[in-house]
């Protein structure tokens, strides 16, 4: 009987072991779980001030000329959003084309806007980007 002694204290501390190693494994992996829900919520927040910028540019090309008179014309940076898009920054810009139609006497602007939301710098956790592009031409065509 002396030798079965210690067979119970090295079974004990096996599973000891496997038990801590399944349990570092499970923290670790409800981390990577979070992190990427977060992810997930920033490029969802990222999306939507992308599209408030589209939004911004849009009214800015049609109630001012500031799109007619040059190509690539950054229209504003936003960083002073609120609420759940509050951290990110919104660049707008703007080019138009004039262009005239066979019968129509009057030309149309055909204007490009572009968006970038970001939030974060490049290589961190929490780092989101999105970029839009809209085009639309003024309403005086028909």
């Amino acid at each position: 009987m002396q030798k079965n002694r210690g067979f119970g204290i090295i079974s004990s501390l096996l599973l000891l072991v496997m038990l801590a190693m399944m349990g570092t494994f499970m923290i670790n992996l409800s981390g990577l779980l979070q992190q990427s829900g977060t992810n997930n919520e920033l490029r969802s927040h990222a999306m939507r001030a992308a599209k408030t910028g589209i939004e911004y540019g849009a009214y800015q090309a049609l109630t001012t000329t500031t799109c007619n008179t040059a190509s690539g014309v950054t229209l504003a940076t936003l960083n002073t959003l609120s609420n759940a898009l509050s951290g990110f920054t919104v660049v707008v810009t703007c080019s138009a084309s004039q262009h005239t139609e066979v019968g129509i006497a009057t030309p149309y602007f055909v204007y490009t806007i572009t968006s970038v939301a970001t939030f974060g710098s490049f290589g961190d956790n929490n780092y989101a980007t999105r970029q839009l592009e809209a085009k639309f031409t003024s309403d005086n065509i028909i």
